[in-house]
């Protein structure tokens, strides 16, 4: 790989958010669900027990919206980690057919330095015979 393809990854790494950013997010939305959901269950009870009772509706209600808001967050959180990996994987396909390249390259330029060579040997046993047959 030349430095341009270098630079490739580099900018790819530099591009990609840092994973600590969407392990925060997600153990943030983790440590509040437990405590929304025994809200939950709690208003939930107070709710169907006593319907009548408009504060507990509100209650129940406040809650309800609070978990619909972390599960609205886990789902967006989610789609950002799914399109980052996207992009990886988009990049890192160009990447490996840029490597099937190179490799290729490599392997016809060893063939070339392999006649090369080849050829060279000959000369050289075709310099040495004649000076033997010249001695002779």
């Amino acid at each position: 790989m030349d430095l341009v393809d270098k630079n490739i990854l580099n900018d790819l790494q530099n591009s990609l958010p840092d994973p600590s950013t969407f392990k925060n997010n997600l153990i943030t939305l983790n440590s509040q669900f437990p405590s929304m959901l025994d809200d939950f269950k709690k208003y939930y009870i107070f709710f169907n027990k006593n319907p009548d009772y408009n504060e507990y509706g509100q209650l129940f209600g406040n809650i309800k919206g609070n978990i619909q808001q972390i599960q609205s967050a886990l789902f967006t959180e989610t789609n950002n980690i799914e399109a980052v990996i996207e992009k990886i994987n988009k990049e890192m396909v160009i990447i490996n057919d840029k490597i099937k390249v190179a490799k290729k390259k490599k392997r016809n330029l060893k063939g070339k330095i392999g006649i090369v060579e080849k050829k060279k040997n000959e000369e050289e046993e075709k310099i040495y015979n004649n000076i033997l047959i010249s001695f002779i």
